[in-house]
């Protein structure tokens, strides 16, 4: 019998959600056709949730999350919004 780890569902973020995790240096990473949001700008771990394209796109259009130049799609926070 070998270790494994466990999988878990990715829960879904409301905009409540998404804005206190940019607020607190976190990102939006698109990959795979859905937003995924982190802690921090490491997309190796920290993975909390899933942000609908909707909502990535009203947080863009509100200046609440900055597109960062470069592959794969990232949203982070605004300078105003960084601790």
């Amino acid at each position: 019998m070998s270790w494994r780890p466990k999988t878990r569902t990715i829960r879904k973020l409301d905009e409540r959600q998404a804005r206190q995790i940019l607020s607190r240096g976190g990102m939006l990473l698109h990959t795979g056709g859905t937003w995924t949001a982190y802690r921090n700008f490491d997309s190796r771990r920290m993975r909390i949730g899933s942000v609908e394209a909707p909502l990535a796109e009203r947080l863009e259009a509100a200046g609440l999350a900055v597109r960062m130049e470069g592959q794969p799609l990232r949203l982070c926070a605004g300078p105003w919004l960084r601790p």
